[in-house]
This record gives C-alpha cells, sequence and structure tokens, in this order.
C-alpha cells in the first residue's frame, strides 16, 4: 500500500468516529434538553393542580405536609382580614376627627370674621382690594375685547399688498428714502390705498394693544401687593382665634386620611387575589405544595383529585402520567446511547494520537511504500480500539514493513504524487504503480495474517514477507 493511502484509511476512520461522536452527543443533548422541558412542564402542571386543590380546601389531614401549607394559607389570609379591619377601624376614627375639626374651624372661621370687620383699617384694605380686583376683572374683559378687534384689523390691513409695502418702505416716516421717480410711484399707490388715514389706524391699533397691556400689569401688580397685606391681617386673625393651629391639624390629618384610603386599597386587593389564587401568598404556598406532589407516587396523586369537585386536577393527572412517561422515554434514550458515546469517544481519541503520531513520525511520506493489506490495517485498527494494543502497535508495524521502491521497479525517477491527508511532501509525477518481488505481493494478496503477544522485556520486532505467507511478529504491546 501506498503511504497516502494508509494515510486516507487512517483519515476516514477519524472523520467517521467524528461524526458518529457528534451524532450521539447531539441525541444525549437533545434528549437532555428534552428532559429539562418536560420537567419545567411538569412542575407547572403540579403548580396547576395545587392551585385547584387551594381553592376548594378539601379535608386532606392524610397528607399532613399538604394539609399544614393549606392550614398555613389560611392563617395568612386571616391575618391580612384582621389587618384589613384594624385599618377600617383607625380610618373611621381619623375621619370623625377630621369632621370634628372641620366644624371647629368653621366656628372659628366665624370668629375670625368677626374680628376683621371690626377692624377699621382691615375694612378699609378689603374695600380697595375689592375696588382693584373688580378693576382687574374689568381690564381683563377689555383686553380680550381690544386684542380680539387688533388682530382682526390688523391682519386686513397686512392682507393688502399695497399697504404692506409702502409699510416695509416706511412711507410717510421720517427715515424714508427713495428717488424722484419712486417717490411719484409711492405718492400714487398711498393715494389709491388712503394710505395717511389707514396708517394713523394702523398705529393706533398697535398702540392700544400696548396700553392695555400695559394697564394690566399695572392693575395686577397693586392687586398682589394689597392681596399680600389683606392676607397677613387674615392670618393674623386666624392666628388670634386658634385657627391656624386647627388648619395645620387638618392638613396633618388630610395626609394621613389619603395614606390610610391608599393602604386600605392595597390590602384589599391583596386579599382579593389570595382569595382567588393570584396572590402572591397564594402562589408561594402553592409552589410549596407542588413540591409535595412531586414527591408523591401516582395512587397518592389520584386520591388527592378525587377529594377535589373540579375536573380540571384529573385531566392534569392525566398530563402528569404522560410527562412522566416521555421524561422516563428520553431517560432511557440517554441510557442507551451513552455507552456507545463514551466508547466512540475513547476510540476516536486512540485513532486521533495515532494519526498525530503518523505524521509526526514521517510515516505519511510519500516515497514511503507499506507491505501490507487494508484488511490487515482494519484487523489492527479493531484491536487498537478495543484497547487490546496501543496506538503505536500500527506504527511500529508499518516501520516494519516499509520500503522505498527503487526507480527501475517503479519506473519514476522521482518519489509518488501524493501523501494523501498526512502527506508532509510531494513529488513531481509517477509513471506507474511500484512493485516488489513476487512473494511480497503474494504476502500482500493472502491472509497477511499476523500474531502479537507482549512482554515485559524486550521491544524487538520481526517481520518476513516471504513466498509462504508473509505473516509478521512482534513481541512489544503498545
Amino acid at each position: 500500500m501506498k503511504a497516502s493511502e494508509v494515510s486516507n484509511l487512517i483519515y476516514n476512520h477519524e472523520i467517521e468516529l467524528e461524526r458518529r461522536a457528534r451524532e450521539l452527543n447531539t441525541n444525549i443533548m437533545f434528549s437532555r434538553e428534552k428532559i429539562v422541558e418536560l420537567k419545567k412542564e411538569l412542575m407547572s402542571i403540579y403548580q396547576q393542580m395545587a392551585k385547584v386543590l387551594l381553592l376548594e380546601s378539601p379535608n386532606v389531614q392524610d397528607i399532613n405536609q399538604i394539609n399544614q401549607l393549606i392550614e398555613q394559607l389560611k392563617s395568612q389570609i386571616a391575618d391580612l382580614n384582621t389587618r384589613l379591619s384594624t385599618l377600617k377601624q383607625k380610618a373611621e376614627k381619623d375621619r370623625q376627627k377630621y369632621d370634628q375639626l372641620t366644624a371647629e374651624a368653621g366656628e372659628l372661621e366665624k370668629r375670625r370674621d368677626e374680628l376683621l370687620s371690626q377692624d377699621p383699617a382691615f375694612v378699609s384694605l378689603n374695600n380697595k382690594y375689592i375696588q382693584v380686583d373688580n378693576d382687574a376683572l374689568s381690564i381683563d374683559e377689555l383686553s380680550h375685547q381690544i386684542q380680539e378687534e387688533a388682530d382682526n384689523k390688523l391682519a386686513e390691513y397686512d392682507s393688502n399688498s399695497s399697504f404692506h409695502y409702502l409699510i416695509q418702505r416706511k412711507f410717510g416716516q421720517p427715515d424714508y428714502r427713495g428717488k424722484w421717480i419712486f417717490r411719484n410711484l409711492d405718492n400714487w399707490l398711498a393715494r389709491q390705498v388712503d394710505f395717511p388715514r389707514n396708517f394713523r389706524n394702523y398705529n393706533m391699533l398697535h398702540a392700544m394693544k400696548q396700553e392695555i397691556v400695559k394697564r394690566q400689569l399695572t392693575v395686577n401688580q397693586r392687586l398682589e401687593a394689597l392681596s399680600a397685606e389683606r392676607d397677613t391681617m387674615i392670618a393674623g386673625a386666624a392666628q388670634n382665634v386658634g385657627l391656624a393651629e386647627v388648619n395645620q391639624q387638618l392638613g396633618r390629618l388630610e395626609k394621613v386620611l389619603d395614606e390610610g384610603h391608599i393602604n386600605i386599597k392595597k390590602l384589599h386587593e391583596e386579599l382579593r387575589k389570595n382569595i382567588t389564587g393570584d396572590g402572591a401568598l397564594f402562589e408561594s404556598v402553592t409552589a410549596k405544595i407542588a413540591e409535595v406532589m412531586q414527591t408523591l407516587p401516582l395512587d397518592r396523586l389520584n386520591a388527592l383529585t378525587l377529594k377535589t369537585e373540579s375536573s380540571l386536577d384529573d385531566e392534569l393527572l392525566k398530563k402528569v402520567l404522560a410527562t412522566k412517561n416521555s421524561i422516563a422515554s428520553f431517560e432511557n434514550d440517554i441510557a442507551t446511547r451513552y455507552p456507545e458515546w463514551v466508547r466512540v469517544g475513547t476510540e476516536y481519541d486512540r485513532i486521533h494520537a495515532m494519526a498525530q503520531s503518523f505524521i509526526n513520525s514521517d510515516l505519511n511520506r510519500s516515497k514511503y511504500h507499506y507491505d501490507i493489506g487494508m484488511n490487515q490495517i482494519e484487523t489492527i485498527l479493531v484491536s487498537i480500539f478495543s484497547g487490546d494494543f496501543g496506538s503505536r502497535h500500527l506504527l511500529e508495524i508499518l516501520k516494519s514493513v516499509r520500503y522505498v521502491p527503487n526507480n527501475n521497479s517503479s519506473g519514476s525517477s522521482g518519489s509518488s504524487s501524493s501523501g494523501g491527508f498526512w502527506s508532509t511532501s510531494s513529488s513531481n509525477s509517477s509513471s506507474s504503480s511500484s512493485s516488489r518481488s513476487s512473494s511480497s505481493r503474494s504476502s500482500s494478496s493472502r491472509s497477511g495474517g499476523y500474531s502479537s503477544s507482549s512482554s515485559s522485556g524486550g521491544g524487538s520486532f520481526s517481520s518476513s514477507s516471504s513466498s509462504g505467507g508473509g505473516k509478521f511478529t512482534t513481541t512489544d504491546s503498545f
């Protein structure tokens, strides 16, 4: 055999083992992923069964763990009811206190107003405030009317292209400029649109808008000053009669009532969810019951489903059985494939190591031929895969049967053209296949039997290729 043929043989075995190992690994990983997925699905089914059980809460004293969890949820819901009742009672007391303070504040406001009405300074200030406030309202209304009228009329002026042109030219203004011909044209155009009169109206509209804004600003500033002075006098009177303290208490109590209302609303919602099966407490207990259910045999699970009126958990129990069967099927598939996966992995490691040694030992050089048949190499590889021989066993045999064809017998002036997958050298050409003596060909074409035995000493190797059988023996195991 040529070196390239030996290389290809080893390479093909390595590729096939790698393919098979990858295929087995893919199948095993798929089964493992399906098992994880099915176990998650199984836990979800158990949680659904636990939810049905919790919602109906039948007598399950025969299963102590589940019974304790059901009682735990009942106790937690009772605690929620107690907290809710406490919050409502407190809110009711706060509401009564608020109503009492509100009534008290009403009486104090009357005393404050009476005290202020007897103060000439406040009466005078208050009258001024009322007058200015009325003025502010009147000016606001007038401003609205003026702004609306001015905007409408100014829009008409701006839409007149001739008038707008003269405005842009600054016609009739001190900084108006232009040559005599343009001045004549502008004068003619101004007469056409009665520019002097319209220009006065145009300016008046802008002036009205500006004036009303100034008046608004003046009145509002005066009103703010009077309001601040008035508020100070009112606050002083409220302080004198004790109204300020009552108002502060009312403000604090309003916040307490608002917070209490929010807390009651939240607790109501939490209680509702836990009663209907959507709350955090319910879900926590459901998860714990599901974990207990997962450890129960099917007959105990069946007994639990019979305690409920719902048919949902009966259907869920069927899903549990089907899911468990699927998990067992995938686990059995892994158990079946795993030994082969380990074996193929070991065989791949051995042939990969042998392939590297084949390259490193230069046995793949294209100049070499080997006096050995393919079937013999296949048999040796099987023994190496099974662990009967080490990976170097084949290499030592190849060393003993390699030869370099002479030029006369090979009909070539150089080495062969290819060294196969592991070939490290190449040649220019080869005109014919190499040949050896008739006895060598005879040893390759026949059965090519070989025998080997291991011993603690030696390392010697002998080979013969006679016409009587061409067998070789070794006394060292690799």
